[in-house]
């Protein structure tokens, strides 16, 4: 009988905890990274406070210099612009207008790449709206992007990116971004 109150006890404890739901402990920052063809993944997911941040970005596979980059950045908790032309050391000047061709096919609005004035010789894709168009013309274009543009003395400038993985990064950003429960930002 002086067994029972702790039997008693051990049998409660036993039926509180097999209510209780399982819970894995979730480390406080995750990364992922990926490539595929010319483009690189990189994503950060933070448990607390619940955030995400990816970047795809690939570099210049054309020209007499491989200084360029295409970066996109996204957040879920800010706008983080749009796709960015990194074109510092290519040549252009960004002030002058940069145009963007996918393949043989100009994108339209004429200039949609704008300088930036936080990466000195950048320009981005600052709205939402042609930014997501480009995502989805870049994804289904076969070969290349390019950014053309010209150079301070006023010669034409062609920089270009392979297109090869870009589709795939796309689509992995957005497998991290449904796994994760985390949307992100898409309004500036």
């Amino acid at each position: 009988m002086a067994h029972r109150p702790s039997l008693l006890c051990a049998l409660t404890l036993a039926a509180v905890l097999a209510g209780l739901p399982a819970r894995a402990q979730e480390p406080a920052l995750r990364e992922v990274t990926e490539q595929a063809g010319a483009w690189r993944l990189y994503c950060q997911i933070w448990s607390a406070p619940r955030r995400l941040e990816c970047e795809i970005i690939t570099r210049q596979t054309m020209g007499a210099s491989h200084n360029g980059a295409l970066v996109w950045y996204r957040s879920s908790t800010r706008w983080a612009e749009g796709l960015r032309f990194r074109l510092d050391g290519t040549g252009i000047d960004t002030g002058k207008g940069v145009r963007v061709w996918i393949d043989n096919g100009l994108v339209r609005p004429e200039f949609p790449c704008k300088p930036y004035d936080l990466e000195p010789g950048s320009c981005v894709v600052n709205d939402p709206a042609v930014n997501a168009a480009l995502v989805q013309r870049m994804a289904t274009g076969r070969d290349t992007v390019s950014a053309v543009g010209v150079s301070p003395s006023g010669t034409k400038v062609d920089v270009f990116f392979s297109l090869k993985g870009f589709r795939e990064m796309v689509q992995k950003m957005d497998q991290v971004r449904e796994q994760a429960e985390i949307p992100f930002s898409t309004t500036p």
